[in-house]
């Protein structure tokens, strides 16, 4: 996890001394165990719930399966991506056929919220693909990926739990990208990239039970697994400016992505009878990006260097708060609460920089770097590093 910085933590020490066992509330989830509770003991009479079912305010935070409204952000956005990418290599006068390796790296933190609890992580992939230049003017290929993702969510923000965090999430996705490009003229281009995904999560939860008023915390561990799907669609073009050796491509892209996590029920690995278990969660984005990429060519004895630089602006028009219906896996009643996100941010840029390296022998490299700007409540950075060779 991200350290917290020493202004945080003053205001959660603060908030703590202020309303020790208030803090972050959750009533809808306490209705949710009041009503469920006859169910839960009834076939669990030993669970913390049966003696008081009432909860402190911070243990009605920590229970409350908020993890849920997450558990395909990952992929989500590794769909996002691979439809934005520019996996054609552009206008580069290639072969008929060309081998590609790319390694991407992510990194993410997004900030709590009332409705959404925060995470950290990190996603490596690794890009194996092939295309075929059909003609001067048109390239096409497809990319086989998997990507291994890793989510740490925060700690309870009343911080009365010594837990580093109240969970993680782990999701290992394969992935199908096919692509093409069309130079309309010398200037202008057409592309669109297109892809299908299969993930595999799994799933822990770490929070706590404590009664209202105060006491003891008694520690609710669950894990589960289950499965995922997630499709996009990605249309763009660009016109290169060119003048001399220095070039300024104008470009907009339209993406389309929707994620699916199956259903499932968690195994408690604690006697306390809390596990949840989960519908269905689908999560759709739809965004809009105008772009600027400058780039200027080099050229030296070992070969062509072309670094660029390139700022985008991006607009989510979907992506609309989630829902997670849920229930306690021991009510037979099945009592429904249904966790709602908060509305994304639909406005902010990509700032990015990199280089690409024109080598002999048919071989190409390049590097880039990539940040989210602007964004209310996520940081992202990625490295991305990719492998050319003409055949």
């Amino acid at each position: 996890m991200k350290p917290i910085s020493p202004i945080r933590l003053t205001a959660l020490a603060a908030a703590t001394l202020m309303a020790p066992y208030a803090l972050a509330a959750n009533p809808a989830f306490q209705d949710t165990v009041t009503t469920a509770a006859a169910g839960i003991c009834a076939n669990f009479p030993t669970s913390p719930v049966c003696v008081q079912s009432n909860l402190s305010g911070a243990s009605e935070d920590s229970l409350a399966p908020t993890q849920s409204l997450a558990s395909n952000d990952a992929v989500l956005d590794q769909a996002r991506k691979l439809a934005q990418d520019e996996p054609s290599g552009g206008k580069l006068e290639i072969g008929p056929f060309s081998l590609l390796l790319n390694g991407r790296a992510s990194w993410f933190e997004r900030d709590s919220s009332t409705l959404e609890r925060g995470y950290d992580g990190d996603a490596y992939s690794v890009q194996l693909g092939l295309d075929k230049r059909l003609s001067s003017h048109t390239v096409v290929g497809g990319f086989l990926v998997y990507e291994r993702s890793r989510s740490e969510f925060a700690s309870d923000l009343a911080g009365l739990s010594a837990q580093s965090s109240e969970g993680k999430s782990d999701a290992d996705t394969l992935s199908l990208l096919v692509f093409g490009a069309h130079n309309l003229s010398d200037a202008l281009y057409v592309e669109a990239a297109a892809g299908y995904g299969w993930s595999d999560y799994e799933f822990n939860r770490s929070v706590y039970y404590q009664p209202t008023g105060g006491g003891a915390l008694i520690p609710v561990n669950t894990a589960g697994e289950t499965n995922g799907s997630n499709y996009w669609l990605s249309l763009g073009s660009g016109y290169e400016l060119a003048s001399g050796a220095s070039s300024l491509v104008p470009y907009a892209r339209l993406t389309y992505a929707r994620s699916t996590v199956d259903g499932y029920s968690e195994n408690e690995l604690t006697a306390t009878g809390l596990a949840m278990r989960y519908d269905d969660a689908d999560r759709s984005s739809l965004t809009a990006a105008l772009g600027l990429r400058a780039g200027m060519t080099q050229s030296y004895s070992w070969g062509v260097l072309v670094p660029f630089f390139k700022l985008e602006y991006e607009h989510e028009f979907k992506n609309d708060p989630q829902e997670v219906s849920t229930a306690f896996v021991l009510d037979d009643a099945n009592t429904i609460f249904t966790p709602a996100g908060q509305e994304p941010d639909r406005n902010y840029f990509h700032l990015g920089a990199g280089t690409q390296f024109i080598l002999p022998h048919g071989w190409m490299s390049f590097i880039e770097v990539e940040a989210l700007m602007g964004h209310s409540e996520l940081e992202r950075s990625r490295l991305l590093l990719g492998l050319r060779k003409e055949l």
